[in-house]
């Protein structure tokens, strides 16, 4: 008989990153990472896969590297120590390891293009010894409304590391890079550093035989995703902020060299490239979404139920590479084939072959998941699509609580992909249901276009996904019912709560409870939430509306249980946006508790620490079970 999903199974998953291939594209290698609780940190192995016959091998190591480069044949190391870089040269038949320099920055991106070393790195202070434009002491501008404080830089320095010469304007924080061998050019976005962050960036290129700087765009653009696709042509993946607003999808746009000229490569398409689209905990990190291959810019769309893989040349033509997988989270693009890490449905992380349009599985990463219990998610018909999932071992004519899960985003979207914390509920005897109301990704902008009305559609889509549910599963007892949701479905959690009482406990995680301070604190900049309440006006120019859109104004009326769980360091939405939200239901007597998670950012339910993790599955659980089993 099998197992069911436990709390701990999570340490089981094993997830692919980093996928990378040798300029002669005879093998890929990767990264298999696995969460250890008793270090509290994700072990990591490399790997590498022969793209002849398709044979994984493990590459042993005395140590494993924080990250790793491929240029062209040479394979190069990172160690982060201290705030610096170490790197070294590995070769893959002789073992040898070298070490090639030691960088006093914490490098980002790299490539070697001739016997120079190139990359960005991010930093609060220049080191000493940097030289470059512009550069008369050590201070760095800083965003005032970008909590981080830290600026990315492009740099250059010889193989040994002995100079290391600055390559942009001290005004640009680098956003997007993209190293073109071919060409021999470095290809970037970069926001103008002043006071306000803003929404547009610039493309840029740095041209390594002329040793020049071009600067490609006239700052209407919200940009994307880049690439340089041929000597003549470049890509970008881009909104024009002059005809649309900061969240609608971004389309094609081409940079003309010869021509100096940037036009509209197709007719707007309305497809999104959001990243990580598909919202899972089931993996944690996903790469690029955009690959160069024989004057093809390919890249990841989030559609309606799946990430797809697309592609589009220098002349317009479009087309689809179709591969069923549920998420594309890593790459790469051969003239036989793509090699792809990502999820099919209810499976974990495996390595894919995709070859004319035929699917196949090469790993086996993550079998012990078929010994598993699962409960697979069925479709719920109606305006907006949603999924249930009934629990394990279902008794005939027994009632059972059921569970509301809301995401994130909200431009995100839930599908029928693994989620450890939805099967763990199902596991303990809960239906699960979850959707994707208005503002969800997949659908087009007039789907996600919630400016003005940043909670309201969403709880109607939500409130009536909820009864269509009970109409169709009479087994799931409508005065047991539960509702959670992570950043905006934590922000829905705080909103619903204040709105209803049918939900007879709540856990709310990395919410937002006060739009205004939301407003001030975020760092993803104060034109957010200025979107998505309708780009007209601000906490001081219509107070009411804001007042109104915050749960923490109506938390008197709260009658619902609830668990609050935020991350410390947490600097898209603050900790206090919980704290505040827990204090106002003590006060005014509701069973309350509040868990703040020690050195964790936004995304740690995710990507946490393996300790934090497991608490938060625990302490879900024993939320739940106390306020709808009473146990």
């Amino acid at each position: 008989m099998k197992a069911k999903i436990r709390v701990d199974d999570f340490l089981n998953n094993r997830v692919l990153t980093n996928l990378k291939t040798n300029g002669e594209e005879t093998y890929s290698l990767f990264f298999y990472n696995k969460p250890n609780i008793e270090t509290d940190v994700y072990d990591k192995e490399l790997y590498k896969i022969d793209l002849d016959t398709f044979q994984i091998y493990k590459i042993d190591l005395e140590w494993i590297p924080d990250d790793f480069y491929i240029c062209y044949e040479q394979i190069i190391f990172k160690k982060i120590k201290e705030g610096q870089s170490e790197l070294y040269t590995y070769h893959l038949k002789t073992k040898d390891l070298q070490l090639m320099n030691v960088l006093p920055l914490e490098v980002k991106e790299m490539c070697i293009i001739g016997d120079l070393l190139y990359f960005t790195a991010s930093l609060e202070k220049l080191p000493k010894g940097i030289v470059g434009e512009g550069i008369y002491d050590y201070r760095l501008p800083k965003y005032l409304n970008n909590v981080e404080k830290k600026v990315t830089y492009l740099f250059k320095c010889d193989l040994e590391g002995k100079e290391i010469v600055l390559l942009n304007k001290l005004e640009l924080d680098i956003d997007q890079v993209y190293f073109d061998l071919k060409y021999k050019r470095i290809m970037y976005t970069a926001y103008k550093i002043q006071s306000i962050k803003t929404v547009a960036t610039d493309v840029y290129t740095y041209e390594i035989n002329d040793h020049l700087t071009l600067k490609w765009t006239d700052h209407h653009y919200r940009i994307g995703y880049i690439g340089s696709v041929s000597n003549n042509h470049m890509i970008f993946m881009g909104i024009d902020l002059r005809k649309y607003s900061r969240n609608d999808n971004q389309d094609h746009y081409m940079i003309v060299r010869d021509k100096k000229a940037c036009h509209l490569l197709t007719k707007y398409k309305d497809q999104s490239n959001e990243r990580p689209g598909v919202l899972t905990d089931s993996r944690y990190q996903v790469g690029c979404p955009v690959r160069i291959r024989n004057g093809v810019f390919y890249y990841v769309t989030v559609d309606r139920f799946k990430d797809t893989l697309r592609g589009i040349d220098c002349d317009g033509k479009e087309f689809v590479l179709d591969s069923s997988l549920r998420t594309i989270d890593s790459y790469q693009v051969f003239e036989e084939g793509i090699l792809i890490a990502g999820l099919d449905e209810n499976n974990l992380h495996e390595l894919y072959w995709l070859q004319r349009g035929k699917l196949k599985k090469l790993s086996s990463y993550n079998e012990w998941l078929k010994g598993k219990n699962i409960s697979s998610p069925v479709y719920v018909k109606g305006s907006i699509d949603g999924w249930v999932i009934p629990p394990i071992d279902l008794i005939k004519g027994k009632k059972y609580p059921s569970i509301l899960m809301i995401h994130g985003g909200p431009k995100t979207i839930y599908t029928d992909v693994f989620a450890y914390d939805m099967q763990i509920l199902a596991s303990q005897g809960y239906y699960v249901m979850y959707c994707n109301p208005r503002g969800s990704d997949g659908r087009g902008n007039e789907f996600s276009n919630i400016r003005g009305v940043f909670g309201e559609y969403a709880y109607k889509d939500l409130m009536d996904f909820v009864d269509n549910v009970l109409e169709k599963y009479p087994q799931i007892d409508e005065k047991r019912l539960g509702v959670t949701g992570g950043s905006y479905g934590g922000y829905m959690t705080n909103l619903i709560i204040t709105r209803t009482s049918r939900f007879k406990a709540a856990v709310s995680e990395r919410g937002i409870s006060n739009i205004m301070t939301a407003f001030l604190s975020s760092d993803i900049g104060f034109q957010y939430t200025f979107e998505y309440m309708g780009n007209k006006d601000t906490p001081w120019t219509n107070q009411q509306m804001y007042d109104q859109a915050s749960p923490l104004n109506m938390a008197n009326v709260v009658k619902t249980p609830t668990l609050f769980a935020h991350g410390r360091n947490d600097i898209r939405c603050h900790y206090t946006e919980s704290l505040n939200m827990y204090n106002a239901l003590l006060y005014h007597g509701i069973e309350t508790k509040f868990s703040l998670y020690e050195g964790e950012s936004h995304s740690f339910t995710v990507n946490g620490k393996p300790s934090s993790r497991f608490k938060r599955y625990t302490e879900l659980l024993e939320w739940f079970e106390i306020f709808l089993k009473g146990e």
